[in-house]
């Protein structure tokens, strides 16, 4: 469990970014500026809360918390990369909130397994289907 939390905690102090609606960046942090805004990031950081939150008094994070970060990513994914086709896009840059030419409009099946994975756990901690 505080392997799980040092390492939630390393990702979203490094990743979380504040442009483009505020959600976490892909990348090696210490090395280079990324400014992608890629959609697996995300939904594994919706699984990765929720897992957590499974574990209400670890004395590190508040669940309540974790459910309303992992809420305003799926939203953040509603209005950047899940299309009106339901299918998800890559991602999109970091800055300018469009879709990155170079792969950022491709569509990959785990995005879209990955996220209901994250929905289901979040369900399950809100009781929100």
């Amino acid at each position: 469990l505080q392997r799980s939390q040092y390492i939630y905690s390393y990702i979203h102090n490094n990743g979380w970014v504040l442009s483009c609606g505020q959600s976490y960046q892909w990348g090696n942090w210490g090395q280079q500026a990324y400014t992608y805004q890629n959609s697996i990031i995300q939904e594994l950081m919706v699984t990765f809360a929720m897992r957590l939150a499974a574990y209400p008094n670890n004395g590190y994070y508040d669940p309540k918390e974790l459910i309303e970060r992992s809420k305003h990513l799926y939203s953040w994914m509603k209005s950047n990369t899940i299309q009106d086709s339901s299918l998800i896009i890559d991602g999109v840059d970091a800055w300018t909130c469009e879709v990155n030419p170079s792969g950022g409009s491709a569509y990959w099946t785990y995005n879209s397994g990955t996220l209901l994975e994250g929905l289901a756990l979040l369900t399950e901690h809100t009781g929100d289907a």
